[in-house]
């Protein structure tokens, strides 16, 4: 069984481990100005995270690629906000990522309670993350439909609900061979 294929197999057996994302929209005022959504109240779905891990190949290798002058000024402007391991290290992003989070358990006053997000799309990502065996780490990541199943959800193939009211695949009813 492939990656991909274990990841179908995974949300077939446990269609609770996947839950939708709330997306919270800024309110409009009466004269059509939006407002900043508040980022000082509780996030909407319910769950707070300590660290947030990019896999920036799904987010700008799509439309740039590593040695251009972009990526360089990129990479440098990146490096005052956040910690930064681009096309320069050695690796591919999700194992460099999962390294840096093993590698937090021997700092000194390092919390076991950490919660961690990771985004990205590569398959892989479930298998690595479960090797690091933290307890609190979740997988962010897009639903990926092929064309005209985009309505469709995954688990069951039906449309008009979300993950935590899927009740699987519909029964299949068997007719009577009389």
């Amino acid at each position: 069984m492939g990656v991909p294929a274990f990841y179908r197999w995974l949300t077939d057996r446990y269609p609770l481990s996947i839950t939708d994302v709330v997306k919270e929209e800024p309110t409009v005022t009466n004269d059509g100005v939006p407002l900043p959504i508040d980022a000082s109240m509780p996030n909407p779905n319910g769950m707070e995270f300590d660290n947030l891990y990019l896999d920036m190949n799904d987010i700008i290798h799509l439309c740039f690629h590593p040695g251009t002058k972009f990526m360089e000024a990129l990479s440098v402007a990146l490096q005052s906000y956040v910690i930064l391991s681009d096309s320069n290290v050695h690796g591919e992003g999700e194992h460099k990522i999962m390294e840096y989070i093993r590698l937090q358990r021997n700092v000194h006053g390092f919390n076991p309670n950490t919660r961690h997000c990771l985004y990205g799309l590569d398959v892989d990502l479930i298998m690595l993350s479960l090797d690091t065996h933290e307890v609190n780490l979740s997988i962010l990541r897009d639903v990926i439909t092929l064309p005209g199943q985009q309505e469709k959800f995954f688990v069951c193939g039906q449309v008009g609900h979300y993950a935590a009211d899927c009740h699987g695949k519909p029964e299949t009813r068997r007719s009577n061979p009389q």
